[in-house]
This record gives structure tokens, C-alpha cells and sequence, in this order.
């Protein structure tokens, strides 16, 4: 993907312009990216970390396009201005997060 994405749609419209290229982090066997792959209908290659703190690492590295993860850690690296918040998994906002969407009202795909 290259580019930095500013949100939930911006992030999604370019997995659905180039699926292939999407290689989601998924710290701990987290089951988020199922939602992602059903509301976009886009294949994503599901990259499996024993821990946050390596799947960060990786994303900040550029090996990963993206990172489905927890609150708490997000929010330290976006506090450090390393990474951007994109949605939490919730319908609405999370009060650990007041200034990030929920996944259902913030993230619309056009094809």
C-alpha cells in the first residue's frame, strides 16, 4: 500500500485496489480482520504474531500494511506520533479512545 491512510476508508479502498498487497498484522490470533475481509469482500493475508510488540515493529518497519490490535498499545505509539488510530472494533467509540470511530460508522468501502 505505501501510503499512510488517514482513515478507515482510505485504508479499505486500498486493500480493495490492491488485495493482494494487504498483509495484516494479527497479534495474539486476533479474529478482527474476519469483519474487514467480509465488509471490503477482499482477500487479506493474515500475518500471525505471538504478541502487539512485534507486530508494531513490523508495521513501523513497513513489513505489514496495517495492525489490528489492542487499545492501550495503539494509543502509546499514536501518543508518539508512530502511528494513526484508524477505528476501534466496536460499533461506537471506545471510552479508552473518545477520538477514534467505530469500525461500523467509519469504515465504507466504494469499488
Amino acid at each position: 500500500m505505501g501510503q499512510h491512510q488517514r482513515d478507515c476508508c482510505g485504508s479499505l479502498n486500498s486493500v480493495l485496489a490492491s488485495p493482494s498487497a494487504c498483509r495484516v498484522a494479527r497479534p495474539d490470533g486476533n479474529k478482527l480482520t474476519v469483519p474487514f475481509m467480509h465488509m471490503g469482500q477482499v482477500n487479506i493475508l493474515h500475518v500471525p504474531y505471538r504478541g502487539g510488540a512485534q507486530a508494531y515493529n513490523d508495521l513501523l518497519g513497513g513489513r505489514v500494511d496495517m495492525v489490528f490490535g489492542n487499545i492501550p498499545e495503539a494509543l502509546r505509539l499514536s501518543r508518539e506520533g508512530q502511528v494513526r488510530p484508524l477505528a476501534v472494533t466496536g460499533a461506537g467509540r471506545s471510552p479508552q479512545a473518545p477520538d477514534v470511530p467505530g469500525w461500523q460508522s467509519s469504515c465504507r468501502a466504494t469499488r
